[in-house]
């Protein structure tokens, strides 16, 4: 495996064994990368950039390589005896078209999706629409649905279509909450989750090596720390093409 620093600090390895391709020629995908990504001449990481697509940018998907690379997000660490591996995005080269420009670039950021709403502020943060309002946006009502139910006095649940679940609990010490969306990839999954939270740049900036981490890398599975101690988020492939985010958080202890 030949391993390739860049300047800007992700790690490129190339992979020489074939991965599923979801997308058709003609569809229509969406940049995901919230600095941008880069649109290349040819399908390679010496290629030309061409230009940097902002972040919601739709592209034309024209052809897909057969090589697949990987990058490394977020490097490896260790803590009080605690191994953190590194967390990667794999994907091939799309040739897309956007504008004028018919150019390549790494599937690992781009998505059916639609993108989040975001508002961006100088100091780099953002503030991003949240998910209710994302689906009643992005996914047809479905009238054999319920729009929303009260299961329980501290559940909810809303149906967006058939594309979507969305369920949230909550109690005096924790909650959590889950988002059911149909025919992506945990790949996919991830985008929505690193734009809800904004994992990567949260992971830049923490304060300690346990926070904002990969904690597992399976075939259908992975898990992520949070802020705090006990805080994860689950990305899970589930059953008749369902991936599922699962996000549980503990409450502050209010002070006496």
């Amino acid at each position: 495996m030949k391993t390739l620093l860049l300047a800007f600090g992700l790690t490129f390895s190339w992979v020489h064994t074939l991965s599923a391709q979801p997308y058709q020629v003609g569809e229509t995908l969406y940049v995901w990368a919230k600095s941008g990504l880069h649109l290349r001449d040819t399908p390679s990481l010496s290629g030309k950039v061409l230009k940097t697509l902002p972040y919601g940018a739709a592209l034309e998907l024209k052809q897909c390589s057969g090589e697949v690379i990987e990058v490394e997000i977020i490097k490896d660490a260790e803590s009080n005896g605690q191994y953190f591996p590194n967390f990667k995005l794999n994907g091939h080269w799309l040739l897309v078209r956007t504008g004028d420009l018919q150019a390549y670039v790494f599937e690992g950021y781009v998505s059916t999706l639609p993108p989040l709403n975001i508002n961006s502020f100088k100091d780099g943060s953002y503030h991003c629409e949240d998910l209710i309002t994302y689906g009643q946006r992005t996914f047809d009502i479905d009238p054999s649905y319920q729009p929303a139910r009260q299961v329980h006095k501290r559940a909810i649940w809303k149906h967006f279509g058939k594309e979507m679940i969305w369920k949230k609990y909550e109690d005096r010490s924790w909650g959590y909450q889950s988002t059911m969306l149909a025919n992506i990839s945990l790949r996919e999954a991830y985008l929505l989750f690193n734009i809800l939270q904004q994992f990567e740049r949260q992971s830049q900036q923490a304060q300690t090596a346990q926070a904002y981490r990969l904690l597992k890398k399976a075939q259908h599975t992975w898990i992520f720390s949070l802020g705090q101690p006990g805080d994860f988020v689950r990305i899970t492939k589930r059953e008749k093409g369902w991936v599922e985010i699962y996000t549980e958080k503990s409450k502050p202890t209010p002070k006496s």
